[in-house]
């Protein structure tokens, strides 16, 4: 991904920056945190999905082979792999762990629409990939929007990088080149590729990442089914706005249901965008709400 130089400004965990050039010419906007980067001198633009391949981990645990323990599925992904492009119209918001780029939303959930009875599990595995994907799209698009330019090739790494299923779904959703990492351990790689950097083995960071690492295999997009895709990512755009009002509305079931049941108590002290949620004491207790009101209320 494009790395434009300029500082970075320290961002907050939850609450969106302001989308606008800071004074020392890097960016700051809600499809993105802006962040410090291990060469001098550039920075870094991070989409946050709270549910990447995690979520994927989660279905397969609880909804597949239970000798795999969440591993990928040979069976799952062949299955998921022979259903359409837009899994028949079973959408999906990937908001399993709330969101933050672009809503910066702790309370949204995930959800999905278009079920019928032809859907099968398979059906609701590419639609978890592919709302993951849809989301990763409308992030670069925001981004490439404050960047002027728009980003020209995806690299995948992780555990996520290991479904050639999913690497096949982000490459024609977004309509761009993956090219997965030929190593397992990235975050590792790339501190040794600064500390040899730093010990002055190669005459800069950019030139000793160039000497230790090596592309792997490319995946391109279809650009038939890029085409479908596009037309899918258009409805599923929609699905937050339609229902962000009911997810404010869901701690307060939940705040009704515990007290009934005598279990967790949640005190929802006010609504609005730039609620947080604060535990007391290690207790079953949270509190939700802005956080001066909350600073107020644990005092």
């Amino acid at each position: 991904m494009p790395r434009p130089s300029g500082p970075a400004p320290p961002t907050s965990t939850w609450g969106p920056p302001s989308s606008a050039a800071c004074t020392s010419g890097c960016l700051l906007g809600s499809a993105y945190r802006t962040l410090v980067s291990g060469i001098p001198g550039r920075y870094v633009l991070e989409s946050v999905q709270n549910s990447g391949s995690v979520l994927l981990n989660w279905f397969r645990e609880e909804l597949g082979d239970p000798g795999l323990g969440g591993s990928v599925d040979p069976d799952l992904e062949r299955e998921a792999s022979a259903v359409a492009p837009g899994s028949e119209g079973l959408i999906t918001l990937p908001y399993w762990n709330a969101v933050r780029t672009p809503y910066w939303n702790p309370f949204a959930r995930g959800a999905m629409i278009g079920f019928g009875s032809g859907h099968t599990r398979a059906h609701a595995y590419r639609s978890l990939m592919e709302g993951m994907a849809f989301e990763l799209c409308s992030n670069l698009e925001r981004m490439a929007d404050d960047l002027g330019h728009p980003v020209t090739e995806l690299h995948a790494m992780g555990g996520g990088s290991r479904s050639a299923l999913w690497q096949s779904i982000l490459a024609d959703a977004t309509g761009l080149p993956l090219i997965r990492s030929s190593v397992a351990e990235v975050s590792a790689h790339g501190a040794a590729v600064l500390v040899m950097a730093a010990v002055g083995a190669y005459p800069s960071a950019e030139e000793t990442a160039e000497g230790m690492c090596r592309r792997g295999e490319r995946t391109d997009p279809d650009p038939g089914r890029a085409a479908e895709y596009r037309r899918w990512h258009a409805i599923q755009r929609e699905f937050y706005p339609t229902v962000k009002d009911m997810f404010e509305r869901i701690p307060l079931a939940v705040e009704q249901a515990l007290a009934e049941a005598g279990g967790e108590r949640v005190d929802v002290l006010d609504g609005g965008p730039d609620l947080v949620a604060h535990e007391i004491g290690g207790g079953p207790h949270v509190v939700v709400g802005r956080a001066e009101e909350i600073r107020q209320a644990v005092e």
